[in-house]
């Protein structure tokens, strides 16, 4: 095992998983002798990384997303990724299917929203950062996410990032309807897009 081998494996993603190590031919006892060497790092249950991995603010997303590829970016977190409002969370907001078994997400500070139906797979957008594949959902579907769990974030926080995607016109008044129907809350919503016509 060497270092070329290891940083060939870790040529497209910061991130990888223990299947994705094993994939490629690196099985769980060369995956030790790795971690010993100091070639690899262990940063979760199942999650290795390059030591001299260049991480990024949005880490403990890509660690989450790795964790659970079934996981969908939400609310805060997808604000933030979407450059919306001032918030910055401390966790990561995900949303996975009310059936899943919920992952050990260990040192990851994650706060899970369950959904499912339409509402679970619309608007999905997948970004790529630290070479990981993350979904998130749209801006418009985080809008009208935030407008159905206001309780658990703040009206204040919801209302700061419509008047922003407004402002800065990253959707149009019809995408957020669409995404407020596929929520359930176009009656909620509307009264606050009309206030800012």
């Amino acid at each position: 095992m060497t270092e070329q081998t290891i940083q060939h494996l870790f040529r497209d993603s910061e991130v990888m998983r223990t299947a994705e190590l094993e994939a490629a031919g690196l099985y769980r006892v060369k995956i030790a002798q790795a971690v010993n060497a100091g070639f690899l790092e262990k940063v979760g249950r199942g999650l290795y990384q390059r030591p001299e991995s260049a991480i990024s603010q949005n880490h403990s997303i890509v660690l989450a997303a790795k964790k659970s590829p079934k996981a969908v970016m939400c609310l805060l977190t997808a604000l933030r990724l979407h450059n919306l409002g001032t918030q910055m969370p401390h966790e990561v907001w995900l949303s996975l299917p009310k059936s899943n078994w919920t992952p050990n997400y260990e040192h990851i500070p994650v706060r899970i929203v369950w959904m499912s139906g339409k509402a679970l797979y619309w608007g999905i957008e997948t970004h790529n950062i630290e070479g990981v594949q993350v979904k998130i959902y749209s801006a418009a579907k985080t809008i009208a996410d935030c407008f159905k769990f206001r309780n658990q974030i703040g009206l204040d926080v919801v209302i700061e990032a419509l008047k922003q995607v407004r402002e800065e016109k990253r959707c149009s008044i019809d995408q957020i309807m669409e995404a407020a129907r596929v929520c359930r809350v176009g009656k909620v919503i509307t009264p606050y897009l009309e206030a800012m016509v």
